[in-house]
């Protein structure tokens, strides 16, 4: 799913990796 209308998509995306990268123990759950 394209979210090409919703820019602020495209970011929590990039938030979400940051995220395991900020909490590697996220990524374990």
């Amino acid at each position: 799913m394209e979210v090409t209308w919703q820019p602020d998509g495209n970011e929590d995306m990039l938030t979400s990796t940051d995220l395991v990268t900020l909490y590697p123990e996220l990524q374990t759950l």
